[in-house]
Parts: C-alpha cells; structure tokens; sequence
C-alpha cells in the first residue's frame, strides 16, 4: 500500500479557487516507479498504480487528502494488508477505501500519489478523489482490465 509525496508550488499566493489542472495516471516501471503514462486502463498484472495531480493553485494553510477507492470489483475478492495482517474480504462494496493518506500542509500544486496491492488487482471500476479542506474537489476514474491477445500492456 502506498499513497503519497509532493512537490513544491511556484508561490501562487492569489485567492483563486484551487482546482485541479490535469490527473495523469503512470504504469510502474520494473523497480516500482512511475513509468508509463496510461489512459485510465491498467491490467490485472499492474502491482503499482502511480498518478500525478496537478492543482492550478495552493492557498496557505490550506491541507489535503488523496484516496484511491474501488467503485466496482465485479464480485471479485481482494486482500488488504492491514496492522501487519492480511484480511480476505469475498467482494468489495461500493466505494470501497483501498488507501488514502492526508496532506497535512499544502504547500504544493503537484501531487505524486500510488498504490498498490499485496497480490492482483481484481478486474474493475476505481477512482481516484482528491480532497481540499474536507471537500471533494476531483474524482478520477480508471479501470482494471485483464491482459489478453488483443489488450495487452506491451
């Protein structure tokens, strides 16, 4: 599991709203960094899950939260490793909390965020949502597609 870093704003000190510019999602590369850009469709296959949220402006003071949620696993079960163990659960429910992780200060515009599982990804619809001030400001939906002879990661 995984969630988070940042990058530091250029000073944008106006009081225009934040928004969110551009959310690009990245397949990971052999050593778990983020690699290839993707259109919303990852693969079964896919360990690490990586996006980069772009903000258009950062008010001081301001604190944040990312998290990558499943909408939809098609009935399929996931593990979750939580407190040092791994839980079995036979289908996700809707708007199922994968990880998330607070940004406690928000002294950036570029969010880096990932995540990950101790096995697969099950097939299905997931969402990115990035929170400002306990308000939900940006939903990005991807899909988990199996690989097959005619979609395949290469």
């Amino acid at each position: 599991m995984g969630c988070g870093s940042s990058t530091k704003a250029v000073d944008n000190s106006n009081n225009n709203a934040i928004r969110v510019e551009s959310v690009t999602f990245y397949r990971s590369d052999e050593n778990g960094d983020p690699s290839q850009p993707v259109d919303g469709v990852f693969f079964t296959t896919d360990p690490i899950i990586h996006a980069r949220c772009v903000l258009s402006t950062v008010l001081a003071g301001s604190y944040g939260r990312v998290v990558w949620v499943c909408n939809d696993s098609h009935g399929v079960g996931i593990y979750i490793f939580i407190h040092s163990s791994f839980l079995f659960f036979n289908a996700l429910p809707p708007n199922y909390e994968i990880v998330s992780c607070n940004l406690s200060t928000l002294l950036m515009n570029v969010i880096d965020t990932h995540a990950e599982l101790p096995r697969p990804w099950p097939v299905g619809e997931y969402e990115l949502k990035i929170y400002i001030n306990d308000n939900l400001l940006y939903q990005a939906p991807f899909k988990i597609v199996e690989v097959t002879d005619t979609v395949n990661p290469d």
